[in-house]
């Protein structure tokens, strides 16, 4: 289901089966200061000129998120436990947590205070760890703490103030 325009409700959007694609020009979530929890539990796409507002995101194990657009989280956290890809942006004003399970594939931007990764990160091309766009949070990743794998085979981060690692690094060819 193609979801084009702002969306204006209020309330959370939960995803249970098939797919949403968030289109052209598309606002999921609420705009201006109005922003509900988003949970995915199927497949949530969101187009490079679309845009996810949300207080929360969740995207549960066995369920998939693609984003070429802006996905920001107001509120408490964003949360993957599936399978997450984003080549656009990716920024929450407290934390984004790729949990155990979770496999997160990334270019682009990825910022908040705090990145917290137990499952899989896989980086292509070069991520950025700072959001210069503004809201919902202008600045570097503060802390990214590992966990689990973090693979800079084909990718580089910067913009990361603190790196905490219990986990394993894999960096052939990446940089960090």
């Amino acid at each position: 289901f193609p979801l084009t325009g702002v969306n204006t409700y209020t309330g959370a959007t939960t995803i249970n089966g098939g797919a949403l694609t968030i289109g052209s020009g598309g606002q999921l979530a609420g705009s201006g200061s109005s922003h509900s929890a988003v949970t995915n539990n199927a497949t949530l796409t969101v187009n490079s000129d679309a845009i996810v507002r949300a207080s929360t995101l969740t995207n549960n194990a066995g369920s998939t998120i693609n984003n070429a657009g802006s996905i920001l989280g107001y509120g408490a956290s964003i949360n993957n436990s599936g399978v997450m890809s984003t080549t656009g942006t990716l920024v929450d004003a407290t934390d984004i947590n790729n949990l155990a399970g979770g496999v997160l594939n990334a270019s682009g931007i990825l910022s908040a205070p705090l990145v917290t990764n137990a499952g899989t990160v896989r980086l292509t091309g070069n991520l950025t760890g700072s959001n210069s766009g503004g809201a919902p949070y202008a600045g570097p990743i503060t802390t990214f703490s590992n966990a689990g794998t973090l693979d800079l085979t084909q990718g580089t981060l910067s913009g990361v103030t603190t790196f905490n690692n219990a986990g394993t690094v894999l960096a052939l060819n990446g940089n960090f």
